[in-house]
């Protein structure tokens, strides 16, 4: 095939995998509003939660929209909190970005308008990230790919963190962080996008992912070390070492406020109860605590849920039906 035709063919691959992402993003939007009843301006302006963890979100949020701290910076609301002031600096966050467009963008459109748009924002990146995944990585056909991404975007634990814990609600990063060193880095656009990936998940999803996307890559470079791949030995460090520097510098003005006021240990330590509670339980993968069908429900509720003294998140780590085909799948597989 002539470098023309080629190119013609790239283009129109790029153009109809565009139109279908378009596509996609329509769905998606359709959908979200169809689950979360808001069809209109006026119901985004209806916080789908007001309680719990969003609370916490929502006030740095609003400290963001009305200028009272910025991100990288040592963040302390002096009309709140009196009469010292709402200091915020002995909690470690990395999803500073997150919460920064929150309330950046509520100077605009409203508080609980950005935070319902930048939720609907979460489900749309997981769909395209999973799709574009699929596609060009696992060379998925269009309607497979197309299904199994309203399926990532829409899954149960979407519903269950929803806007409460936004920032695990952003599991987007996911699919990139899981396939990135085993991808053409030798293409400077992929590695390029790699670099920026690296830095900006620290920014804009949880820390629990960060550290996944850590893992990854140092258990690849091993493998790279192992199978003596000096390419990918260094490209893939390269990444490790802009994941760690990029955690470093989101929390910098942690670091250095812990180095120059001490330790906060009621904000950075969890009791044993809670570790009991938020660590992950595999059988809570399988077992729904609540589900449309009664005789599941009811076979993990009489079988597990009534029987274990120490629950977790009940109900978190469901995976959902489609979930568990698609994890038997890949065990078999």
């Amino acid at each position: 095939m002539s470098g023309k035709k080629l190119k013609n063919t790239y283009d129109m691959n790029l153009f109809k995998q565009s139109v279908i992402i378009l596509l996609l993003v329509f769905c998606v939007i359709s959908l979200w509003s169809i689950l979360y009843c808001r069809k209109n301006w006026n119901d985004l302006n209806i916080p789908l939660n007001y309680s719990g963890d969003e609370l916490a979100h929502l006030a740095d949020a609003k400290a963001y929209l009305d200028g009272d701290i910025k991100p990288f910076l040592f963040k302390r609301i002096k009309h709140l909190g009196a009469p010292f002031g709402a200091d915020r600096n002995s909690r470690p966050t990395t999803y500073e970005l997150l919460d920064a467009s929150i309330g950046y963008l509520g100077r605009t459109i409203g508080l609980f308008r950005s935070l319902n748009i930048i939720f609907l924002l979460m489900h749309i990146f997981a769909a395209v990230s999973f799709f574009l995944i699929c596609k060009n990585f696992y060379r998925c056909k269009n309607p497979i790919a197309f299904s199994l991404s309203i399926l990532f975007a829409f899954s149960p634990y979407m519903f269950w963190r929803n806007t409460s814990h936004i920032p695990l609600s952003s599991y987007w990063v996911v699919p990139f962080s899981l396939t990135i060193p085993f991808t053409n880095l030798e293409n400077k656009k992929i590695f390029v996008g790699s670099i920026f990936f690296s830095f900006i998940i620290q920014g804009l999803s949880n820390i629990y992912y960060a550290f996944l996307y850590g893992q990854v890559l140092f258990f690849s470079l091993i493998f790279f070390v192992m199978r003596k791949n000096s390419s990918k030995i260094v490209k893939t460090g390269i990444l490790l070492f802009i994941c760690v520097l990029s955690f470093l510098l989101f929390n910098m003005d942690t670091i250095l406020y812990i180095y120059l006021h001490s330790w906060n240990q009621q904000v950075l330590t969890r009791s044993f109860p809670d570790l009991l509670r938020f660590a992950l339980k595999l059988p809570e993968l399988f077992l729904p605590r609540t589900h449309q069908l009664d005789f599941l429900q009811n076979f993990a509720e009489s079988h597990y849920y009534s029987k274990m003294p120490f629950l977790g998140e009940a109900g978190a780590s469901y995976l959902g039906l489609a979930g568990i085909i698609g994890l038997f799948l890949i065990v078999i597989i």
